[in-house]
Order: structure tokens, then sequence, then C-alpha cells
């Protein structure tokens, strides 16, 4: 049998051919598509995880900084747990959120002053849409990321005065300058005394970013000031802002900046204020009347100079000073060196002995066969002489004082809560604290007695706050023994007359009056002050008191870096 292959049959063929390759080609090009397509799927669902984990690790680090910010010196409250790790105490938290992300932050506090926040947070496979890559193997089905916070716990009072806007200074002789009530050499007892030290820290800072945030008048700021970023200080002609050694010579000016002085004036000002609701809305009132017999010490001091050094020598130190006088009868002088006036002449030469009184003792000499002399000749007629050290220093006296006073209400180791006005006498012996929701105005008779060891942190309610005459007394010479914080309702505090007041007002939201006294009166504010605004309007003398900046418990944390890590490091 012959077969024959007809010409149609032959392009039939080649057109079933054509198609093969064609559809070969197509299934290859979609192919390729589709695995361009998975690759940008893959790579897109993962930057999405990538960047939702490190969401999750930011919102961890901000419940760490929170927790201690709350608990500084409670790192295992509210339900966080001591889990050691790499041979370091961590204590830990974890949380979940509804979608399977979830995060374990971390802190250290082996240095209470800097701890450590670490947190690590883990995208599960369910968030991530996987495809076999072209080898078949599949992608890693977790993302984790870590963070490690390095932090410093903040300084709340480390300056004098803070305000979130501006500081008017222009009242009548107002002044800042500092002491520390900690330090013996630099503070009369532990109380501020001009005649025995005053210091160069007395610092003021605005976060305002105006022209004359800080308007300083004729106010001499012995210390460094600071304004936001574009804000300007301004002094008056009898003004300064600088030491007092800077401002002695020149007045009306800001001192520069040295490598001894530091910044004297910064626009870098960006302080954080504090949270000051009230604590607690419930409480035990303050109980009274209450009879109590106090004791204290009154202490003066005499100076004294003499030519005998005391013994034993008094805390506050012992000055040294010499003197000298004058004798015109021509006699040598004790030692030729140590005349206030240059007496001996040049070396004289000769093979005779000088005449006694002609050279200065001491200095004639021979040669090895006593025949040849060499003398330093004495010249001039008057010969000045060191007199005996004078020595000064302080003699002190105590004398002791009984007291009986009856309060109104007596405030133990405890925490208050009042709702009326507060008036009468109050008595602080304990370590207390008061809350007033309703605000706090007290004058003529009323007043709060600080009395030695006891300590008050009072919470302000209402709108405003009043302080006439002396009506807070702090017996205590350390001003954070009275703490007031003002509430967010409250937007105005006076200190009226000659309220002297030594303390520390914490008050964001209040724009402060400081209204002196008299011409003649000065009104000492010791301590330090964290308002919105402030104005002086009298004669203040602003003394800060340089222990307050030696407190760290209230401040709240700073980041002094960031740093991502390796998941595996991170406590988990």
């Amino acid at each position: 049998m012959k077969i024959r292959l007809t010409r149609k049959l032959k392009q039939l063929g080649n057109a079933l051919l054509i198609c093969m390759c064609i559809s070969a080609f197509l299934c290859i090009s979609i192919t390729g598509y589709l695995t361009v397509a998975e690759q940008q799927s893959f790579l897109s669902t993962r930057s999405q995880a990538w960047n939702m984990a490190i969401a999750a690790v930011e919102a961890g680090l901000e419940e760490g900084l929170e927790h201690m910010n709350v608990n500084p010196t409670q790192p295992g409250a509210d339900g966080w747990a001591l889990t050691p790790y790499g041979g370091v105490d961590w204590y830990t938290h974890t949380n979940h959120f509804v979608d399977g992300t979830g995060y374990i932050v971390s802190v250290n506090v082996t240095n209470f002053a800097q701890p450590v926040i670490v947190c690590r947070a883990d995208v599960p496979s369910s968030r991530i849409v996987f495809f076999a890559d072209i080898n078949g193997t599949t992608p890693n089905p977790t993302i984790a990321r870590a963070v490690a916070l390095k932090t410093a716990r903040g300084m709340l009072f480390q300056k004098a005065l803070v305000a979130k806007n501006t500081i008017d200074l222009n009242g009548n002789n107002v002044k800042t300058d500092s002491f520390d009530s900690s330090d013996a050499s630099r503070s009369w007892f532990g109380a501020y005394k001009p005649s025995y030290y005053v210091g160069d820290n007395g610092d003021i800072a605005s976060n305002d970013t105006i022209v004359n945030s800080i308007s300083g008048g004729n106010a001499n700021i012995y210390g460094h000031a600071a304004t936001g970023p574009g804000g300007t200080a301004s002094v008056g002609s009898g003004g300064g802002i600088g030491s007092h050694s800077y401002q002695a010579s020149n007045p009306g000016s800001i001192e520069p900046n040295t490598m001894e002085g530091g910044n004297w004036y910064t626009h870098d000002s960006n302080f954080t204020f504090p949270d000051t609701e009230l604590p607690y809305n419930s409480g035990i009132a303050p109980t009274g009347p209450q009879t109590y017999v106090s004791y204290s010490n009154n202490i003066s001091g005499t100076l004294v100079t003499s030519n005998t050094y005391p013994n034993p020598a008094p805390f506050t130190g012992v000055t040294t000073n010499f003197s000298w006088y004058t004798n015109t009868t021509l006699v040598p002088p004790p030692t030729c060196c140590l005349t206030a006036n240059v007496l001996c002449g040049g070396q004289v030469k000769g093979n005779s002995a000088p005449a006694p009184g002609t050279y200065c003792p001491g200095s004639l000499q021979t040669n090895n066969s006593g025949m040849r002399y060499s003398w330093n000749i004495i010249t001039g007629t008057n010969y000045t002489y060191a007199s005996l050290r004078d020595y000064t220093y302080y003699t002190f006296t105590t004398n002791s004082v009984w007291t009986t006073n009856t309060y109104d209400y007596v405030l133990n180791n405890q925490d208050y809560y009042y709702e009326g006005t507060l008036s009468g006498k109050v008595l602080v012996l304990g370590s207390c604290r008061l809350v007033m929701p309703n605000g706090y105005s007290m004058g003529g008779s009323d007043g709060i007695t600080i009395a030695q060891g006891g300590n008050l942190v009072m919470y302000v309610g209402g709108n405003s706050m009043t302080i006439n005459g002396n009506a807070i007394a702090n017996q205590a010479n350390y001003a954070g023994n009275l703490v007031l914080f003002c509430a967010p309702s409250v937007t105005s505090i006076q200190l009226n007359g000659n309220a002297g007041f030594r303390g520390v007002i914490v008050a964001p939201t209040v724009d402060i009056a400081m209204n002196g006294g008299g011409p003649s009166a000065i009104t000492d504010f010791t301590g330090a002050l964290i308002v919105n605004s402030a104005k002086f309007n009298g004669h203040f003398n602003f003394h800060y008191d340089e222990a307050l900046g030696k407190q760290s418990v209230r401040g709240r944390l700073l980041i002094t870096s960031w740093d991502e890590v390796s998941p595996s490091t991170a406590p988990h």
C-alpha cells in the first residue's frame, strides 16, 4: 500500500507545531510573570510585616518608659516579672494584639538613674502570605525586630525658674543666685546667707520662641539663661546675665560662653513639664486641734581675729592673713628674702669680712682657705618685716528655745484629703501628702508650719492659689521639704506682701505674679519654680537651692540612645 501525504495535511501539521511553540512560549512567559508577581507580593507583605514589627516595638518601649516613670523604685510592680537573662536581672512584661502580633519589653535597673529598656516584637506567619520560592524552600514564617533604649532620669528641679512661656523680671532689684543647703561650705547651717556664700547657678529658662522670651530688665541673673529656638533674652543697663565677677565689671550685658562657666546663654530650652493631676480623690482629713511643744536651737556666729590658731578649728574654716610694718632703724632684717622691699644689693667679694649689719644674715661665705669672702650687701635704710599671722574665724553660740503652741490641724506620716480651705494654724510633723481639690488661700493669722523633720507635698486644685504674708513657714532649711503641685485647673498664683517662701512650686498651667513688698522691702523666694509664665512686680530675690538638682526621683526618663539590635540578644 502506498501512503500519499497531501499538501493540505502538511500545512495542518505545521500549524500544530507553531501553536505548540507559541503555547510553550506563552507558558514560559506566564510562569515568569507569576514568579515575579509572587516575589513582589512576598516582598510587599514582608515589608508590611517588617514595618508592623517596629510599630509593635515602639509600643512596647512606650510601655516600658511609662512603667519606669510611674514606678521608678518598684520595677516589679503592675505585673512585671523578674526574669534573669544573660546573667542580668530583667523585669519583663508581655503583650499580644488581637491579630497575634506581640512584644516582650524588658527593663534593667542596675543603674537607677540610667535604666535600659529593650523590646522585641514578633509578627506571626498569619500576617504574611507566603509562597514557595523557585528552589522549593519556604521563607521564615515570623518577622522579629528588637530595639534597645538607653535612658537617663531627668532632674525636675535643675534650674531656679523654668517657664513654658515668657519670663518678665522687670520688677525692682530682682536677682537670682544660688546656694546649696546640703553643703556646709555653701550654706549657713543649710540656710541661704549672702555674707557667707552666694553661687552663680541661679539659672532661668523659657521654652518660648519669641522676641524677649526672657525680659530681664535691670534684674541680675547670676546664672545661666536659655530660651527656645528663635527666642531672645534682653537685659537693661543695670542688669545682666552671667557670673558675679563678670557682671561686676560688665553691667547691662550677657556673659560670653566660656570653658569655665559653660554656655551662659543658649537657645535650646525644651523642658518637659510634669503631670500635676491630683493623685487621689478621697482620704483622711487632717485632725486637730492639738498642743505641741517644740524645741529649737538658735545659732549665732561671731567673727574673731586672733594671732593664735583655734583648736579645734570651726567647721567653717580659718582664714590666714599676713600684715607688714616698716622699721627705720638700720638693723639687718631677720631674713633678707622675706622682706616686702628688695633691700639686698648684688654680691660683693673681698679679702676682709664686712662689718656686722652691712650684709644679709646668712649670706656671708668664705672660700676653702677662709681668706676670701663673698656676701650680699644691704642697701636702703628702711626694712619691712612680716608680722605675726592673723587668723580669722567664727565662734558660735547656741541658744535653746522651747515653745508651746496650739494648732488647729496636725499632719503626720499620712496621706490627707481636705475639701475645705484649711484655715487656721497647721503643723506638719511627719512626711505627708495633702490634697486640697478646691484650692488654697491662707493669710493673716492662718499658716502652715513645717517642723524640723517634717515634709509636705501638697496638691492644690480649684482655679487659683494665694499666699499672703508669711502663710507658710518651712523651719527645715531644705526647700525640698515643701513641694506644691498645682492641678491643671489652677491658672493663677499670687505671692503678696512680704511673703518670703522656702520651697518648690510646680504649676505648669499657672501664670504666676510675684508681688513683692514696699520700696524698702525685699522678698526672698528660696527653692525652685516651674510655671507657665512668671512676672516679678517688686523687690524679689530668687535663691536657687542647688541641693534640689541632686534629686532625681521625680524626674522623668529621657532617651539618650536608640539602637536596633538583634532579636536573639533581647531578653525573651
